[in-house]
């Protein structure tokens, strides 16, 4: 009986986490030297979002997720950090200019978000246009 609710308990973890992986559908749209796009659709909520990605020599991966409703999330990822969680207010210079975002920090990662869609279409252009983040 104990192998039967094991067997049991197993097969519905999996059915599970098989049904949430089927639920997002991932399509790579760009890849060039050490950029990567890819747009993402939750099948379940019909949400759509693109996320833009890199990593430098260092390790450290910086990602740009632009979300339907206008939003942009970065995140900095350093697998050395071992950050406490706290509220942070990150410096982001492309080329000359400098962002200043508040954002959230703890363990390996740092978030920011800019809520504001032209804004964020302001910083995505000047990113795409930029030599140097």
């Amino acid at each position: 009986m104990k192998y039967l609710t094991f067997f049991a308990v197993a097969l519905v973890a999996a059915l599970t986490a098989g049904a949430a992986a089927a639920a997002f559908e991932t399509r790579t749209l760009f890849s060039h030297k050490a950029w990567l796009v890819e747009m993402t659709h939750d099948t379940s909520d019909g949400n759509l979002w693109c996320a833009a990605r890199t990593t430098n020599r260092y390790g450290q991966t910086l990602s740009l997720t632009s979300y339907g409703h206008g939003s942009l999330s970065l995140f900095v990822f350093d697998g050395s950090w071992s950050l406490r969680p706290r509220p942070v207010r990150f410096l982001v210079d492309v080329d000359y200019d400098r962002w200043v975002i508040d954002g959230n920090a703890g363990e390996i990662s740092v978030s920011m978000r800019l809520p504001d869609a032209a804004k964020s279409v302001e910083f995505l252009d000047q990113i795409a246009e930029g030599r140097a983040v």
